[in-house]
């Protein structure tokens, strides 16, 4: 645990009277990328929002860095399925809009703009920056939403089910982009999917959440990268998990 970025420990969460999450304990390295699956209502998200410090825990501890984490921080970055862009502003004014947050590093407006160009040449949307939100395809929406992200420069990147409304061409490029970025930036990175295959292409580590918000299971993916390119590996893996899923519905009904 000790060299881990994120520390979840023994985490609980009671919210009227039952369980929402029941002693979760994870750790998470320097860019690993772990991805969170499970039932509606296994606590995915809620898990998600106390690592970024916007929910408290009944019990338990959460650390980033070795450090107790009390509120929201400017070194943890969070992105939902909704690319959320402000209409009003364009590409860069969006990506850059984080880094004027109240908790982040005030920075000289030569560096600002450096991390704003860097972020979407991460995510190729260079050409972009004048656009407006209106102007942006769904994928590219989200490519924006992630360059935003990145301008922060995070150390942990979670993201919310963020290419649950694509379409699939769309989703399978920026499933892709994300292996990149989390590869590249280093990044401690946790996404929450209800997508068996997402998981299987973009993770190190695949955690399962039980009906009773409660770690049932966890697979580490060896499969080397593209994964695309082992259909056989991904097939035996994927009835695993979907066995282990239903199982763990089948108990809770």
């Amino acid at each position: 645990m000790s060299t881990a970025l994120i520390e979840i420990l023994d985490i609980s969460l009671e919210y009227s009277g039952k369980n929402v999450l029941d002693r979760i304990n994870l750790a998470v390295r320097a860019g690993e990328l772990v991805s969170i699956l499970g039932p509606s209502g296994s606590g995915k998200s809620t898990l998600l929002r106390i690592v970024a410090g916007l929910l408290k825990p009944t019990s338990g501890q959460m650390r980033i860095k070795g450090e107790i984490v009390s509120g929201p921080r400017p070194d943890v970055a969070l992105a939902f399925q909704d690319a959320c862009l402000l209409p009003w502003l364009n590409v860069e004014q969006n990506v850059g809009f984080g880094l004027g947050f109240a908790r982040q590093e005030k920075l000289p407006r030569a560096i600002r703009r450096e991390r704003v160009i860097a972020a979407l040449n991460e995510v190729s949307l260079l050409q972009t920056g004048r656009y407006m939100p209106s102007q942006l395809s769904g994928g590219m929406a989200q490519r924006a939403a992630l360059a935003r992200c990145l301008a922060r420069e995070p150390g942990t990147l979670l993201l919310d089910e963020p290419f649950g409304a694509l379409d699939e061409v769309t989703r399978a490029d920026m499933q892709k982009l994300l292996v990149k970025v989390v590869r590249d930036t280093g990044a401690a990175t946790v996404i929450v999917t209800h997508d068996i295959d997402e998981a299987l292409l973009v993770s190190d580590r695949v955690i399962l959440l039980g009906t009773s918000g409660t770690l049932i299971e966890q697979w580490v993916l060896d499969i080397p990268e593209p994964r695309d390119a082992h259909i056989e590996a991904l097939g035996r893996l994927r009835i695993e998990i979907l066995q282990a899923l239903q199982t763990s519905m089948a108990h809770a009904a």
